[in-house]
């Protein structure tokens, strides 16, 4: 398990430094060719302020790497698994943050919000995203 937790941090690293430089390709795209900027523009995708930019590149950086979100999950369920529990709560807390990008108030959104909540828990880190986590969870629940 230690080992297939090793090789599962590589790709998780090497995925979010790859869905980065993928988030600066497509603001030099959007900056550089006007029909997608016309595109993005329609779309309401373009920021007005220097903060929003980095909101979006932020948004951009999440949406790659969400395509990824099996191996960020592997990798919180090993590090549970191995009694790491300060680092699954993290993994866990990411793969939180990935579904509220990609599909919220989702089966898979509140599972994975109950697991941030009980590992962040373990490791007396309840703070505010054990009750965002908890509260996602029962929100949902309460909802279906």
């Amino acid at each position: 398990l230690k080992a297939a937790c090793k090789g599962l941090e590589a790709l998780a690293s090497d995925a979010s430094r790859r869905a980065s430089e993928g988030a600066v390709a497509v603001q030099m795209v959007v900056a550089s060719d006007p029909a997608v900027r016309r595109a993005c523009a329609e779309l309401g995708l373009l920021a007005d302020t220097p903060g929003k930019t980095s909101a979006r590149r932020e948004n951009v950086e999440r949406l790659l790497c969400a395509s990824f979100m099996p191996c960020f999950k592997a990798l919180a369920f090993a590090q549970q698994h191995l009694g790491e529990h300060r680092a699954s709560s993290s993994g866990y807390g990411r793969c939180v943050q990935l579904l509220e990008q990609v599909a919220p108030a989702s089966a898979y959104h509140a599972h994975w919000a109950v697991e941030h909540a009980l590992e962040s828990r373990k490791v007396g880190t309840a703070g505010e995203d054990f009750d965002q986590s908890a509260q996602t969870a029962q929100r949902w629940v309460r909802a279906h």
